[in-house]
């Protein structure tokens, strides 16, 4: 019986290796998973300044190029505008000079038809050919005049025309200083929204920043607590280990007393019938020896679980799903004990069952992606002394939905503490409805510190 009790225990303690180092490699592939993540972030962030600077540089060359443009069609329209005025301003002068020179002649055959019409009054006997000469003096001076106001009609028109000029080159101008002004407006607000654009893009930097550090913060948090939950493991399987040499010693030892007394009672099987009393009293004293150390041995394996050391479920959060599952929120919370869903847990030494959820899924296809669902539970010391080093909340029955084992921190009578449990919850087509158990327990002695968490999940495809 004790060599089945130590193999039994034997593959108790295998097992107990396997799921540790199952649980060890789940925490590995995260930490994995969220290394990865931080470095494509960081790639992300890198690329963020360069993309930043390109545009910078794009918006600057466009800008200038504008304003390049602009300044060479200013300056060219403003040497066409004085170009224009200067041709008009020299027609202008070179027509005030032939008018000038016009009205010198004009004046002179005024004086020559002046004198001309003296000498013919003076003179009575030439009157006649006076009176000729001042008709042709007339009459010249008549087409003269008629050559004046032609020209200086002429001269007009072309002043005119230089003036009406010059303002439709004033107007160009004016226009074109107008379209540089629009223009040098526009590019200052472009280069106003570019600075914004620079401004939000660093504060989205920034923002990316800050978020990659918080993850990088939450992702060293992880690996701290997979780190204590590792040395928990550690802890746990040295006192294992440890459990199953004193247990061998004690086979041992158990062993070489019977061995011994077999030895003695074969010996004194020989002897007088007064010797075979005193060994049949060896024997039976050998057997009541061996029955106080088996209780002996039960009282050691117990001594480090103390009924003192409880927990109890205060209350949970409603679950965080994904699109596909809804939760029950009515059915969430404690399980009376007479309810056929608490049997199982009432038989594995739970005190407390508190069902965390009730998911539903109303579409489910075969193959699909799994879903993941987020459970959360406020847990107390309700004991009298501080937990274990080593409790944890343990699966026990079930699907194990990816979630074996979470290590628990060492809280003092009082104290809580919140238990959150990253479940993955596979899809199926059809109807159908399936429920895990998980315990909270010392890992050492597998001693139950009370509650029993139990998730549902129902399949109406």
């Amino acid at each position: 019986e004790r060599s089945a009790a130590a193999e039994c225990f034997a593959r108790d303690l295998a097992d107990a290796e396997e799921r540790l180092m199952r649980s060890a490699e789940a925490r590995d592939r995260e930490i994995e998973r969220f290394r990865l993540a931080f470095e494509e972030q960081s790639a992300r962030l890198d690329e963020v300044p360069e993309k930043i600077r390109q545009v910078e540089a794009s918006a600057s060359a466009s800008a200038a190029q504008a304003i390049e443009a602009l300044t060479a069609e200013y300056a060219e329209a403003d040497s066409v505008a004085k170009e224009a005025v200067k041709a008009a301003q020299k027609l202008a002068e070179e027509r005030l000079e032939h008018t000038v020179e016009l009205l010198a002649m004009i004046g002179s055959l005024e004086r020559r038809a002046i004198k001309a019409e003296e000498e013919a009054q003076a003179s009575g006997e030439r009157a006649n050919t006076n009176e000729e000469a001042l008709r042709a003096a007339r009459h010249a001076e008549e087409r003269i005049r008629a050559e004046f106001q032609e020209q200086a009609w002429g001269e007009a028109e072309v002043l005119a025309a230089a003036r009406a000029s010059e303002r439709a080159a004033r107007e160009e101008l004016s226009s074109t200083r107008l379209a540089a002004e629009v223009e040098v407006a526009r590019l200052e607000k472009l280069v106003e929204s570019l600075k914004e654009a620079e401004q939000q893009a660093r504060q989205g930097t920034e923002d990316v920043l800050a978020a990659a550090a918080e993850e990088a913060k939450a992702a060293e948090e992880e690996r701290r607590h997979s780190e204590r939950a590792v040395a928990a493991l550690e802890m746990e399987f040295r006192q294992s280990c440890e459990s199953r040499e004193l247990a061998e010693q004690r086979s041992q030892g158990a062993e070489c007393k019977l061995a011994a007394m077999e030895i003695g009672m074969k010996t004194r099987s020989v002897e007088m019938a007064l010797l075979q009393k005193a060994s049949v009293e060896a024997q039976s004293k050998a057997e009541a020896t061996a029955k106080l150390m088996e209780k002996h041995a039960a009282a050691e394996a117990l001594r480090s679980w103390s009924p003192l050391a409880s927990a109890t479920v205060v209350r949970s959060e409603p679950l965080i799903l994904g699109m596909e599952a809804t939760e029950e929120t009515a059915v969430r919370g404690p399980i009376s004990d007479t309810d056929p869903a608490a049997a199982e847990a009432l038989a594995s030494g739970a005190r407390q069952v508190y069902r965390i959820g009730h998911v539903r899924f109303v579409d489910g296809e075969a193959g699909a992606q799994p879903e993941p669902v987020v459970c959360s539970a406020l847990v107390e010391n309700t004991g009298v002394e501080p937990w274990p080093a080593t409790a944890a909340v343990v699966h026990a029955s079930g699907d194990t939905l990816e979630f074996p084992l979470l290590p628990l921190a060492s809280l003092q009578p009082g104290e809580r503490c919140e238990v959150k449990m990253d479940l993955v919850v596979p899809q199926k087509s059809g109807r159908g409805r399936s429920s895990s158990m998980w315990l909270l327990r010392d890992t050492a002695t597998s001693a139950p510190l009370g509650p029993a968490l139990v998730f549902e999940t129902e399949w109406c495809g």
